[in-house]
């Protein structure tokens, strides 16, 4: 069976505009730089717009393709429109907790193979990991040219299949390898990466990986595929 590749980020519009209405102060602008942390500065912005909320930018070149896409509304710029107030709009850190803001951005990918190797067996570059029983693996199309950055190697974890699934050996530039232990999946099953609120929040991943959730969203790369529910 050949299963497509299949990589991709759901941004969560609803969510987005409950985050905006939790957070609407005086003073409170959007902040849609770095492409709005990886969820599409344009489709952030015309949710944040349509709320009635101004959009903060870091330079021209921000409100420029903001401009251009056809939104008239009040776009500062500013350096720094504060690390918390952004990471609640997009659902995540402490602060969103607190605020009841819900996370935005949602990373799968679909396990495109299913093998099983024995005791003392390794995966993946430099064999920095080997079974120590016999174990299965899924190898999952998510890698460091996605954003799934390489300190994740043996330190990640991935939601799949009920389970948290730990990232064995390291992270390739397309694939990832998972340990099932005596479990296995089927081909396609979907591998969440982050934005599960129940299993797998970009809190979750990034702790043990010492960056910030707005990091691990910001370094989503554009071969993942966005689409805005």
């Amino acid at each position: 069976m050949t299963v497509p590749l299949f990589r991709v980020a759901r941004i969560d519009v609803a969510a987005l505009r409950h985050n905006v209405g939790r957070l609407l102060a005086p003073g409170f602008a959007a902040d849609v730089t770095g492409d709005a942390y990886g969820h599409g500065a344009v489709a952030v912005a015309r949710a944040a717009v349509a709320a009635g909320v101004e959009l903060a930018v870091r330079d021209d070149r921000e409100e420029r393709e903001l401009r251009d896409a056809g939104l008239r509304g009040g776009i500062t710029r500013v350096l720094d429109p504060g690390d918390d107030t952004a990471a609640a709009l997009y659902g995540v850190g402490p602060a969103a907790a607190r605020l009841g803001c819900r996370p935005v951005m949602r990373v799968s990918a679909n396990v495109i193979s299913v093998k099983t190797i024995d005791a003392g067996e390794a995966v993946s570059y430099g064999y920095t990991w080997r079974a120590t029983a016999r174990s299965n693996l899924a190898l999952v199309p998510l890698g460091y040219a996605d954003g799934v950055t390489r300190a994740a190697g043996n330190v990640g974890r991935v939601w799949l299949d009920g389970a948290l699934r730990p990232i064995v050996g390291r992270v390739a530039m397309d694939v990832i390898v998972l340990n099932l232990g005596t479990d296995t999946v089927e081909l396609g099953a979907e591998a969440v990466l982050f934005g599960d609120p129940a299993a797998a929040t970009v809190d979750d991943w990034a702790r043990p990986l010492g960056i910030s959730p707005l990091e691990a969203t910001a370094g989503i790369s554009a071969r993942v595929r966005r689409v805005w529910t």
